[in-house]
């Protein structure tokens, strides 16, 4: 038997329609398929369990966060999480998440809140988020290992410096600050602030003298 569309302000029973056959337009998450109830059967249905996300140009199902769109398109694409009865009944609660919502109402697919940018942050570097700020020092000498740096050779003239500066944190810093200064005007070639002038053939300061010619 051909299926109905539902009639505009008026009654099933006055048309002679069998509700079973009405065409009806699926409310679950991801699915708006039409479906009549005569030829709904489990697992007829695959949609997601939770409203979707839109925050800045990210679109994904908030009870699937591992599969991110950045079009419309593609969001549309992502295959529902869940299989099970199409229904006309438009689930409850928030229909749609935006970035008020992701600080604090999204979770993964296991229920549990997604981390925050500073919490995944500071777990890869072993940081307890509740964790006091990490000392500039420490920072600095990340950064330099990041980059190539010898993390032993950081040490060593740390270690020189706190001689030097009676273990003062923030002389230490400063020094190294004026260290790196003068490296980075030797390299472009200015003066810069209070760095010595760089004199073509002449040794970098404490340095040992060029070779003989």
């Amino acid at each position: 038997q051909e299926a109905i569309c539902r009639p505009a302000g008026g009654s099933l029973a006055a048309t002679g329609v069998d509700p079973q056959d009405v065409i009806l337009t699926c409310k679950n998450f991801g699915c708006q398929k039409k479906f009549t109830l005569r030829t709904n059967f489990d697992g007829e249905c695959r949609h997601h369990t939770k409203p979707p996300v839109f925050h800045e140009t990210a679109k994904y199902w908030s009870c699937c966060p591992h599969k991110k769109a950045y079009d419309w398109e593609s969001f549309m694409e992502i295959k529902g999480c869940a299989t099970g009865r199409h229904t006309d009944v438009k689930p409850g609660g928030t229909q749609f998440l935006g970035g008020n919502e992701l600080r604090g109402n999204t979770a993964d697919k296991n229920g549990k809140p997604l981390k925050t940018v500073e919490q995944f942050n500071d777990e890869r570097a072993g940081r307890s988020s509740s964790s006091a700020p990490e000392p500039p020092l420490d920072l600095l000498k990340r950064a330099l290992v990041a980059v190539g740096c010898s993390a032993a050779d950081f040490d060593n003239a740390k270690a020189r410096l706190a001689e030097k500066f009676g273990g003062d944190d923030a002389e230490i810093l400063a020094e190294f600050a004026t260290e790196f200064g003068f490296g980075l005007h030797n390299l472009i070639g200015t003066t810069g602030g209070d760095a010595p002038a760089v004199v073509a053939g002449a040794p970098p300061t404490g340095g040992p003298p060029p070779p003989a010619r």
